[in-house]
């Protein structure tokens, strides 16, 4: 009897031994969620070629309480970026908290296929024609990056060729960056392929990384307008007799005007790539293929422009009226942090209830943007900065006899003085410039109660200038 009951006493304790003590299944518990969070970071990033820094990014601000999201038309617009691998990593991800918090719907293309935060970036060139994507020189970059990703880059590849417009007329020359050439091919089937994933829209805003808006000025402009017209809107671009919407400055298009470019497009596509293979800028095959599909230009800058705010003309007119009294919608050339420094000015301007004010018709001008976001900075001079003074050059040994000189001239509002050549030049214009990108020897500097001044001789704007024709 005994001898029975120790046995079982015995084997008892052996199963007993046999349970998880706490720290075991503490250790179990911690395993699972590592393995269930590792499992949610591949889905993210296993089909990307993107480094995991960057592909594995987590939001930083809160979508939920940002008015710009819920605005009217917020539902009708689709934001559309075309981008490239060889200039994504530098400008797109500012934009996933930023431009893309306050647009609910939105679509990213690109030369690579990919994903990012959960969002695919769509390979935009697979439509195009075997025989240019098999051999063509201008693809030579995608096939390189269709066999072998990122890795297939080297660092030359990453500089993006620009060109500058003076009133409307292009004054460069053809870009040479594998991107560039690439780029050219990316209009097009752009608009085949927006249509075909995400039909149904009434407004598709086009925009570059480089690109930044001001989204509620977008939504008031479309509620001016008919989406049942061909409306092709942007800051006019002209090479030769082909007028375009320049792409870097964003340009607007209704559903109609796409669905008719598209049906252009694919009943016509070997003459649209022949006429592309021709081109250099893929921005004016797109607005001559739009003229093409009965869809013309309307000239919307300066509504639409290409400009940053720090190199702005703010005292120019458009016609005979002020552009300081324009509605501003977008900027060009603009870095990641330009992107976000715009876009935390317009969510101060919603939340100090800019667009509530009856007064001033609720929409931002660019007399506020020089207000409260250029003027401000103008108090104190900056070092290693160029406010692009060009206006008169003055004899100056120092930085005070450059300001004297400008202080001299009744009509002066700023200088720049470069510290190497002690040369000193001034302006009767206010901008704000930008950081001086050859050299940190210009000081800038200027004569804020002047510009204060300035300021309060502009006009009071009591007029709309919305732009809804060409008339």
């Amino acid at each position: 009897m005994y001898s029975s009951t120790k046995k079982r006493s015995t084997a008892m304790r052996m199963v007993n031994s046999r349970k998880p003590g706490p720290l075991i299944l503490l250790t179990f518990i911690v395993t699972l969620i590592l393995a269930f969070w590792k499992l949610r970071r591949d889905q993210y990033a296993s089909s990307s070629s993107l480094p995991p820094e960057i592909a594995n990014t987590v939001y930083n601000k809160k979508v939920d309480p940002l008015r710009c999201r819920k605005l009217p038309g917020a539902a009708d617009t689709l934001v559309v970026m075309k981008t490239g691998a060889t200039d994504f990593i530098s400008q797109v991800p500012t934009h996933f908290d930023t431009t893309f918090l306050c647009a609910p719907n939105y679509i990213i293309f690109s030369d690579h296929d990919e994903i990012f935060r959960g969002q695919q970036i769509h390979d935009v060139l697979t439509t195009v024609s075997e025989g240019f994507r098999n051999e063509h020189p201008d693809f030579e970059i995608y096939r390189r990056l269709s066999q072998s990703g990122r890795a297939a880059l080297v660092p030359h590849e990453n500089k993006q060729f620009t060109f500058k417009a003076v009133d409307g007329d292009v004054t460069g020359g053809k870009g040479e960056s594998a991107g560039w050439k690439l780029d050219k091919w990316k209009f097009l089937p752009m608009y085949h392929q927006t249509l075909t994933l995400s039909p149904g829209y009434k407004w598709y805003l086009f925009i570059e990384p480089d690109s930044a808006i001001f989204w509620s000025t977008v939504l008031k402009y479309e509620q001016r307008l008919d989406h049942t017209k061909p409306y092709y809107m942007g800051s006019q671009v002209l090479i030769g007799d082909l007028e375009f919407a320049h792409g870097g400055s964003g340009y607007l298009v209704s559903d109609t005007a796409l669905k008719r470019v598209v049906e252009y497009y694919t009943s016509h596509k070997e003459e649209s790539e022949k006429f592309t293979e021709e081109q250099w800028a893929g921005d004016a095959v797109a607005g001559e293929t739009f003229k093409k599909a009965d869809a013309a230009l309307t000239r919307a800058w300066p509504i639409i422009q290409g400009d940053r705010p720090g190199e702005f003309p703010w005292g120019r007119d458009h016609g005979d009226r002020p552009v300081w009294c324009f509605p501003v919608m977008t900027w060009h050339h603009m870095s990641a942090a330009d992107v976000e420094e715009m876009w935390e000015f317009e969510q101060r301007w919603i939340a100090d209830g800019g667009l509530d004010n009856t007064t001033t018709g609720g929409y931002l001008r660019y007399r506020d943007v020089f207000n409260d976001h250029i003027l401000p900075q103008m108090k104190t001079a900056k070092s290693g900065w160029d406010n692009g003074c060009e206006d008169a050059q003055h004899h100056a040994t120092d930085l005070p006899s450059c300001f004297r000189a400008c202080e001299k001239d009744a009509e002066c509002l700023q200088y720049r003085f470069d510290l190497q050549t002690s040369k000193c030049t001034t302006s009767r214009e206010p901008r704000l410039g930008k950081k001086a990108v050859y050299t940190e020897a210009f000081v800038s500097g200027w004569l804020y109660a002047r510009v204060e001044q300035w300021r309060r001789k502009r006009p009071v704007c009591e007029r709309d200038f919305w732009i809804e024709s060409n008339d």
